[in-house]
Formats: C-alpha cells, structure tokens, sequence
C-alpha cells in the first residue's frame, strides 16, 4: 500500500506540536514546527485547489521554492485565496 500525506492533518499536528514547544521556551524546535505546519497547510491548500498529488510543488519541494512552484501550479477562481497569501 503507498503512503498517503495527509497535508492538513500533518499541519494542525506541527502546530499544535510547535505551540508545546513554544509554551516550554524551545524557541528554535517551535519554529521549525511551524515551518513544516506551514508547508503542509500550502500543500493542503494546492490539493484542494486541483493540483495533482504527483506535481513538484506538492511531491518534492520545501520553501522557498515551494512558494514559486505554488503560484506556477494554481489558475482560476478556486486558487485566488492562496495566491494572495
């Protein structure tokens, strides 16, 4: 059976794991929590957008090129929000 990302989930996850870090001063842990529940939540957002799973910006890349291969991957009125983010 392949793995199956479950973008969202994994980004409420590393957030909420972020804030428990943040609450006990593990300042460097909580960012690089956030960073990743960051990526994710893009990632989610590109899947509910119609982007293909198999696509770069979802499969293999991590900021900042997500971020250049997001808005290359998104058109129409259902990617508007994510493009002004």
């Amino acid at each position: 059976m392949a793995y199956d990302q479950d973008a969202e989930n994994a980004a409420q996850r590393h957030a909420s794991d972020a804030s428990v870090l943040l609450d006990h001063k593990r300042f460097d842990n909580a960012g690089y929590h956030y960073g990743l529940a960051a990526e994710c939540a893009v990632k989610g957002s590109l899947l509910r957008s119609g982007v293909p799973r198999a696509d770069a910006a979802i499969a293999r890349l991590h900021f900042p090129q997500l971020s250049e291969a997001a808005i290359q991957s998104l058109s129409g009125r259902r990617a508007t929000g994510l493009l002004k983010v």
